[in-house]
């Protein structure tokens, strides 16, 4: 998947986004919004995603503690 280097964040109240490919033939961008990172978490558990199928952005660097291995100047999970 392409890397998005600047992310937007069009809901202010919504500061975690998450990208992955969907559909039949997994041709298709998702593109989420979470309110956190536990809710980033159950939607990951439930879509049944690997950690290489997706991507996830933080508005605020706070936020990018505990899920993985990410880039602090950019929010992107490594």
């Amino acid at each position: 998947m392409k890397l998005n280097n600047n992310p937007e964040y069009p809901h202010s109240e919504f500061p975690v986004r998450l990208e992955h490919m969907e559909g039949k033939e997994g041709m298709d961008k998702k593109v989420c919004f979470f309110q956190s990172r536990e809710h980033l978490q159950k939607y990951l558990n439930n879509a049944k995603l690997k950690e290489h199928q997706y991507q996830t952005y933080y508005r605020d660097n706070d936020l990018q503690t505990s899920i993985g291995s990410m880039s602090a100047a950019t929010g992107r999970r490594n």
